[in-house]
């Protein structure tokens, strides 16, 4: 949409979390290096509560990322092939079971 609209793409880096814009890229660094660094830190998919609404409300989001997961690949692999994608953040093998592969 940047380029369709004719916006200057303040960020110059395709690499994963890194954000270059004069303006915010600092702060969507750091916040992208904090989000990784908590989920590094608990096993993934699971919440540390006993709170019945709180762990219903994270299964939810969790399910909504991999929802999104399936279709951002479904929709690259119409181009590069199905079965092609290669992880970027998540581990392969992650990308793998939310894939169901």
């Amino acid at each position: 949409m940047i380029e369709q609209y004719g916006y200057d793409d303040s960020n110059t880096n395709d690499n994963p979390g890194i954000f270059t814009g004069e303006d915010y890229g600092w702060y969507f660094t750091e916040k992208y290096d904090l989000l990784v660094e908590r989920a590094s830190i608990s096993e993934y998919g699971k919440v540390a509560s006993d709170n019945a609404d709180i762990v219903k409300l994270y299964d939810l989001l969790l399910d909504g990322s991999d929802s999104r997961l399936e279709a951002y690949v479904t929709n690259i692999e119409k181009y590069i092939g199905t079965g092609n994608y290669q992880a970027r953040v998540l581990s392969q093998e992650q990308v793998d079971e939310i894939l169901d592969r």
